[in-house]
């Protein structure tokens, strides 16, 4: 059973509805405004940076491997004397050699499956060298072979 709405105050019910409306309409309006906002006309932060091409993580991966390759074939041996100093050295040259690996896995992992083996198998390898000192040298092979496969996914692509 419905009740007669009594027509005196039909201009209310109409001032009431368009009232509503408009309050509704200017809601969605500026939430719609605020999703575009947000996805089409805002600048990308300071510390957010595109990622890069998958060819210059490549480049980055190798450079990375040679530093490692280059400090563990190449350090020259200090004499015994001089071993706080040394010491001293491959603690600088490790947190510094870590701190580019960690700004590369920032930059460029999940840019490709590969890449991300690539840099998984020279942090192993790091981290074995680390324990085993330059007998340690067998995952070597390994890390070679995975950039070897990143390089070419990114050449396929």
């Amino acid at each position: 059973m419905t009740v007669a709405r009594p027509p005196e105050y039909r201009p209310f019910r109409i001032a009431l509805y368009v009232l509503y409306g408009v309050v509704v309409t200017l809601l969605c309006g500026l939430l719609l405004r605020g999703v575009i906002a947000d996805l089409y006309l805002r600048p990308l932060k300071a510390g957010i940076e595109p990622r890069p091409p998958a060819r210059v993580c490549v480049e980055d991966l190798d450079r990375l491997y040679r530093q490692l390759a280059a400090r563990l074939g190449g350090a020259p041996a200090l004499p015994l004397g001089n071993a706080e100093a040394a010491q001293r050295e491959l603690d600088a040259w490790e947190r510094a050699w870590d701190d580019d690996v960690n700004a590369f896995g920032a930059r460029c992992t999940g840019t490709s499956a590969a890449i991300d083996v690539a840099l998984e198998r020279i942090e192993d390898l790091r981290r074995h060298l680390a324990r085993c000192g330059d007998e340690g040298r067998d995952g070597d092979a390994e890390v070679r072979l995975s950039l070897e496969l990143a390089r070419r996914e990114v050449a396929a692509n």
